[in-house]
């Protein structure tokens, strides 16, 4: 039987018979050579973000596109035969599905020659978010052997780790990960040494639980370029005591970092900081990691710019602004 050559085609004829395809089929298409890979990656396609999920002793990895369209991976990991093995291991891939909420379409790999590692590499790849993808735990006991599945992840991959994970399983799980983690996002409800944490060089760090506490201390010693908070941290006198330190050399790494706060007092916030009041019709565009990390990324506030505000400058001549919208209060640091 006599396949269609694709690859022969022109590239306009090609990309138009590409785009025939749903996600599934573009996914499976890829995988036969490097040069369906490209071909496919040059279709431009690109996810908003991927997640790995760790949940009810399941494995599987979602990528997220426009218009809630998501393509899974679900990874089949069996037990070895064997009492004194407890934990699954993620370096033997028994199976791979792919399916897709846009298509009916779906496709099985059994005994796969592509490893986990290989395959979320794959997809992060044709789908341009090699940068954005994050494995999340959300079961609440060590299910798959954490150290091993570090090491059958993507580099860089980024961290979540949900309130369903007890204490001890969160302590593992930074153990192995936190080192190799550029993004950071806590959910847990119990952690001892957050310092342990902020003093890593982090691009980005999400505090989403009422448990864990962040004190004034805790922020000034804090390295990483965008800390997101979704609850009420600080006082408005501690945002002030923050934003002096800031301002005298403190957090040098710093981009952005969000307070939530009911009622902020801005005078008292402000108090004995010189600053320049902006004009509410100033509008001013915000980068990437702020608009996908911070509260502006929910479907509700999603703001890609910010206007008005206060700007202020540190001791080194570094533009920033303060604003305070939405329950928020936020300092955001100018390039």
């Amino acid at each position: 039987m006599t396949g269609f050559p694709i690859l022969r085609l022109p590239e306009t004829v090609r990309e138009q018979v590409l785009s025939c395809m749903d996600l599934v089929q573009l996914v499976t298409f890829s995988l036969a050579s490097s040069k369906t890979k490209n071909a496919v990656k040059s279709l431009g396609i690109n996810a908003l973000k991927s997640d790995v999920y760790l949940c009810e002793q399941r494995i599987s990895m979602t990528t997220h596109f426009l218009d809630t369209v998501t393509v899974t991976l679900r990874f089949v990991v069996h037990l070895v035969p064997d009492q004194n093995v407890r934990l699954r291991n993620t370096a033997t891939i028994n199976c791979i599905r792919i399916t897709s909420n846009s298509t009916s379409d779906h496709y099985s790999w059994w005994n796969p020659e592509l490893g986990m590692k290989e395959m979320v590499n794959h997809v992060n790849d044709i789908f341009g978010c090699v940068n954005t993808c994050e494995v999340q735990f959300r079961d609440r006991e060590e299910e798959f052997d954490t150290k091993i599945l570090r090491d059958t992840l993507p580099e860089g991959t980024g961290l979540f780790i949900s309130r369903l994970c007890e204490g001890v399983f969160t302590q593992k799980i930074l153990e192995h990960f936190l080192s190799s983690s550029r993004r950071v996002t806590l959910q847990c409800e119990s952690l001892t040494d957050i310092q342990h944490v902020a003093i890593q060089n982090l691009d980005v760090l999400r505090l989403r639980s009422q448990q864990i506490p962040m004190t004034l201390d805790d922020f000034l010693v804090c390295n990483a370029s965008y800390i997101c908070t979704g609850r009420q941290t600080l006082s408005s006198k501690e945002i002030n005591r923050f934003l002096k330190h800031w301002i005298t050399g403190s957090n040098p790494r710093l981009k952005y970092i969000n307070f939530g706060m009911e009622n902020p007092d801005v005078t008292l916030i402000l108090k004995n900081i010189p600053y320049q009041s902006v004009p509410e019709e100033v509008e001013r565009a915000l980068d990437k990691n702020i608009t996908t990390y911070s509260w502006r990324s929910t479907y509700r506030y999603f703001h890609q710019t910010m206007t008005g505000g206060w700007d202020i400058r540190n001791k080194d001549g570094t533009n920033a602004t303060v604003t305070a919208v939405q329950r928020n209060v936020e300092l955001v640091v100018w390039d």
